[in-house]
């Protein structure tokens, strides 16, 4: 199985930033931190919770994101597999993450998350190619 390298790099950047949301609201769910008055509307987007979410779906994403961890440790781990096999099934974890995650979400979370993406993966390409 022949794997577009962008694609992967694509859906690892995707992933990762799922995972670092899931992480930011569990975070955020156990220290009850809370964005401070008169934050500006940059701050906001920006912001840990600017996805709005609730406190089951930031429970929902910590045990998918935990979940997530477990699985590619164990397939890092699985000295059957050859490298490619590797990438493979990690790629296809966090696919199924970004899945669950996206699931839990509202169509409007949905559309926010998107863009995150999106600015992520062009700051980070940007980043990449300036170096």
């Amino acid at each position: 199985m022949k794997l577009n390298l962008n694609a992967l790099k694509t859906l690892a950047l995707t992933s990762a930033l799922a995972v670092s949301f899931a992480g930011i609201a569990a975070a955020q769910s156990a220290t009850g931190n809370t964005a401070p008055t008169g934050t500006t509307a940059t701050q906001s987007q920006s912001g840990k919770n600017s996805l709005g979410l609730t406190a089951d779906q930031k429970s929902q994403m910590k045990q998918i994101r935990q979940d997530e961890k477990q699985q590619i440790q164990a397939v890092k781990a699985d000295n059957s597999l050859s490298k490619d096999q590797k990438k493979a099934k990690i790629q296809d974890i966090r696919q199924n993450s970004t899945s669950k995650i996206n699931g839990l979400l509202t169509p409007e979370q949905q559309q926010k998350f998107a863009q995150r993406r999106a600015n992520h993966r062009k700051h980070h390409k940007h980043a990449k190619l300036n170096s």
